[in-house]
C-alpha cells in the first residue's frame, strides 16, 4: 500500500507539472523574442522536472508489474501446493459440459481450464460430474471459477499497462514540443499552442484514468493478499486432512501387523491342532482295530455261549424239568376257572390268561425253581406286569419234586373286564436263560 500511495503522489506531481505548462503557454503568445529567455528557462526547469517524473513513473510501472507478478507467482505457488494436497485426498473428477441442451465430454479440470483460456467456454455453460446427474453452472466449480477470474484480471491488467504507456507517450509529446518553443516567433506559436492544448486535454483524460487504475491495482493487490491468505488456509486444511489420513494409514498398518501376528499364531495353533488330529486319528485307528478284535472275541464268545446254552438246555431237560405240553385257560382272580385250559376262549369273556404246563422232573428231592414266562399279544408285543425283569411278562417260583407233573402258573389280566383282544397269542416258559416250552392259543 505504501508503494501505491507514492505512485499517487507522483501522478499528482505530474498533473501539477502539466498545469505549469498550461500557465506558461499564454505568456508565450504575449511576449516577443526578447521575453522568451525567461520562459525558456522556466520551461527547461519544468522539462527537467518532467523527465524526473517520467523516470519515476516508469519505475512505478515496473514496481507494479513486479509486485503483481510476485503476488501472482505466490498465489499460483500456494494454489499449486493446495491442489497437490487435494490430489492426495481425491481422484481427478471429469465433467460433462452442456449449453443449449447440447452435451459433450467428459473433460478433465485441466482440459476445461484450457478451453476457458482459449475462449471456448463462457460462464453460460453448465457442468456435471461424469458419475453424477445434477447440472450446475460452470462457475460453481471452484477451480473453474478461479480460472475465469484470473483470465478476466489478465485482460484488465494488460489494459491498465497500455493506458500507463499512453500517459508516458503524452508526456514525451510535451518534451518534444518544448525545444520548438525557443526557436519560433509569435506567428508560429499558435500551432504549437493548439498542439499543446490538445495534448493537455488528452492528458487530463489519462490522468483520471491513471487514478482509477491505481485504485484498481490497489484493489487487486488487496484481493491478491486476501486470496493468498485463503490459499494458505486451504493449504493448512488440506495438510491437516493429510495428517489425519496418515494417522489412519498408520493405524491400519498396526492393525495389519496385528492381523499378521494373529495369522502366524493361528498357523501355529493350526499346526498343533493338525498334530493333535493326526494323533487322534491314529488312536481312532488303533481303537477301531481293537474294536474289530473285540467284536471277533464277542462273536467267538457268543458262539461259545450258544454252545453252552445248548449244553445247559440238554442238562436242564435231562436233570431238572422237561415240559411236555402247555395249555391256556381263562380264570377269575380267585383262580376259579371260567374256561378250563385247552378249551375255546372268547375275548369278551376273558379275565385272567392262565398257562398250565405238564412236566417231568428227575429230582428226587423237592426244590424251588424260578420260571420266567413271556406272553405275546397278537401284535407280537410282550404283555405283562411292570415289576418283572425286562423282556418277560411275569416270574413265578414253584416247588418241584419227583412226583410233580403239572404247574398252574399265575395269570395276568383284570377281574372286571377283558384285556385280551381276539387273535393268536403265544406263551413261552423259560428256565435258566433257556426256553423250555412254547405254545400258541387263539382267542375268538
Amino acid at each position: 500500500m505504501d508503494g501505491s500511495n507514492s505512485s499517487l503522489i507522483d501522478i499528482e506531481r505530474a498533473l501539477n507539472t502539466l498545469q505549469e505548462y498550461k500557465s506558461v503557454l499564454p505568456l508565450i503568445s504575449k511576449t516577443g523574442p526578447d521575453g522568451h529567455a525567461e520562459l525558456i528557462v522556466k520551461i527547461l526547469a519544468l522539462e527537467k522536472d518532467n523527465a524526473a517524473f517520467s523516470a519515476q513513473n516508469k519505475l512505478f510501472v515496473t514496481m507494479l508489474n513486479a509486485r503483481q507478478t510476485e503476488a501472482e507467482k505466490h498465489a499460483l505457488a500456494l494454489e499449486a501446493e493446495a491442489r497437490a494436497e487435494q490430489a492426495k485426498n481425491r481422484q481427478n473428477t471429469q465433467y460433462k459440459i452442456s449449453i443449449y441442451h447440447k452435451e459433450s465430454g467428459p473433460y478433465s479440470i485441466a482440459q476445461l481450464k484450457q478451453k476457458i483460456y482459449d475462449g471456448d467456454l463462457t460462464e453460460d455453460y453448465y457442468v456435471r460430474p461424469n458419475w453424477g446427474s445434477i447440472w450446475k453452472r460452470i462457475t460453481e466449480v471452484l477451480e473453474l471459477k478461479e480460472t475465469f477470474a484470473r483470465n478476466s484480471e489478465t485482460v484488465d491488467s494488460n489494459k491498465t499497462y497500455m493506458e500507463i504507456d499512453r500517459a508516458l507517450n503524452t508526456l514525451n509529446e510535451y518534451k518534444n514540443i518544448l525545444p520548438l518553443l525557443s526557436k519560433t516567433g509569435p506567428d508560429e506559436q499558435p500551432g504549437l499552442i493548439a498542439r499543446i492544448q490538445a495534448l493537455e486535454k488528452d492528458n487530463a483524460v489519462i490522468s483520471e484514468e491513471n487514478k482509477r487504475y491505481v485504485e484498481i491495482l490497489n484493489s487487486r493487490s488487496i484481493a491478491a493478499e486476501k486470496r493468498a491468505a485463503e490459499l494458505e488456509e486451504l493449504l493448512q486444511t488440506e495438510q491437516s486432512k493429510n495428517r489425519k489420513l496418515e494417522e489412519k494409514a498408520q493405524a491400519l498398518e498396526k492393525k495389519d501387523e496385528k492381523a499378521k501376528e494373529d495369522k502366524a499364531s493361528f498357523k501355529v495353533k493350526q499346526l498343533f491342532i493338525d498334530a493333535q488330529l493326526s494323533l487322534m486319528q491314529n488312536q481312532l485307528k488303533t481303537a477301531n482295530e481293537n474294536l474289530a478284535s473285540t467284536k471277533k472275541q464277542i462273536v467267538s464268545a457268543d458262539e461259545r455261549l450258544s454252545s453252552a446254552n445248548v449244553q445247559m438246555k440238554a442238562l436242564i431237560n435231562k436233570y431238572i424239568v422237561t415240559i411236555n405240553n402247555i395249555y391256556v385257560g381263562n380264570c377269575k382272580q380267585n383262580n376259579d376257572w371260567i374256561n378250563q385250559p385247552g378249551n375255546k376262549l372268547k375275548a369278551s369273556e376273558m379275565r385272567f390268561l392262565k398257562p398250565r404246563a405238564f412236566i417231568q422232573s428227575p429230582l428226587t428231592e423237592k426244590q424251588d425253581i424260578e420260571f420266567f414266562v413271556k406272553i405275546f399279544n397278537p401284535k407280537n408285543n410282550i404283555w405283562g406286569l411292570n415289576d418283572v425283569p425286562a423282556g418277560f411278562s411275569f416270574t413265578e417260583t414253584v416247588l418241584i419234586g419227583s412226583n410233580s407233573t403239572m404247574i398252574d402258573f399265575k395269570g395276568i389280566g383284570d377281574d372286571t373286564k377283558s384285556l385280551c383282544g381276539a387273535g393268536t397269542w403265544r406263551i413261552e416258559i423259560w428256565l435258566g436263560g433257556v426256553c423250555i416250552g412254547t405254545t400258541t392259543v387263539k382267542i375268538q
